[in-house]
């Protein structure tokens, strides 16, 4: 059996230390969840109503500021 780990950290990249103050998530960390979060919405489809309202268009940027 494999020992089990007393240490409830979650996993880290190797040469990656976090800053100790407050074990804050790096850059590289929030961006990846933020992508994940993204990908996650364009799975359920929902980038591509945002595309089919018109409230955003292959620019990225929104029809409403271009109007303005």
């Amino acid at each position: 059996m494999l020992p089990v780990s007393h240490h409830h950290l979650p996993h880290r990249e190797p040469g990656r230390p976090r800053d100790r103050n407050n074990e804050q998530p790096s850059v590289l960390e929030l961006s990846r969840l933020l992508w994940a979060n993204i990908a996650t919405l364009a799975r359920r489809g929902f980038l591509r109503n945002l595309f089919n309202l018109g409230l955003v268009d292959g620019t990225g940027e929104s029809n409403r500021l271009k109007r303005a």
